[in-house]
């Protein structure tokens, strides 16, 4: 068996199992290049531009009944993003401490057990210049951070320990 595009012979370390299941004889690097072209022929940026037109023109056409939508099922809508919230939350502060649930880094040792608590914990920049560099906080923050695939220099703190860190550090925004 090879392949269909560039004739080389299909095995097992050029070849998907999916599609040796069947029976699509496509190398990996054919395939790869054949979603390469097609990713860039498809979302171009003409068809952006053409599919933003339709948007706005579908919200036009149907501004009462997508407002009627939102008044309607406004609780569960404010649910389903407050659970997106909370699990953004705990993803990016679980890999920041290394530990699910996350904790608190306790750098202080203010704490003799993990300190658990969700809801007051946060991440802090280790460097201490969180306010220097005009980044986003809360959730936007967290998306960012998994966007980026998770950059070192951030700690997962209370916020005892941060009001600590701070008055240490000299690092309160309204004393600069």
């Amino acid at each position: 068996m090879s392949c269909k595009k560039c004739s080389i012979v299909l095995d097992s370390n050029n070849w998907y199992s999916y599609f040796q299941a069947h029976k699509r004889y496509i190398c990996k690097k054919c395939f790869i290049k054949s979603q390469k072209k097609y990713t860039k022929k498809t979302w171009s940026n003409e068809r952006k531009i053409k599919r933003q037109k339709w948007e706005k023109q579908y919200y036009l056409d149907n501004k009462d009944k997508i407002e009627n939508y939102y008044k309607d099922n406004r609780s569960t809508i404010a649910q389903t993003h407050h659970l997106y919230n909370v699990t953004l939350k705990i993803e990016v502060l679980s890999h920041y401490s290394g530990a699910n649930p996350p904790q608190c880094a306790n750098p202080y040792k203010e704490h003799k057990e993990p300190y658990q608590t969700i809801w007051s914990l946060s991440l802090d920049k280790i460097a201490g210049d969180h306010f220097k560099s005009k980044l986003p906080t809360g959730v936007t923050l967290y998306g960012k951070l998994k966007k980026e695939g998770y950059p070192e220099g951030w700690q997962v703190l209370c916020m005892n320990c941060q009001m600590i860190k701070r008055h240490e550090n000299n690092e309160n925004p309204h004393l600069r």
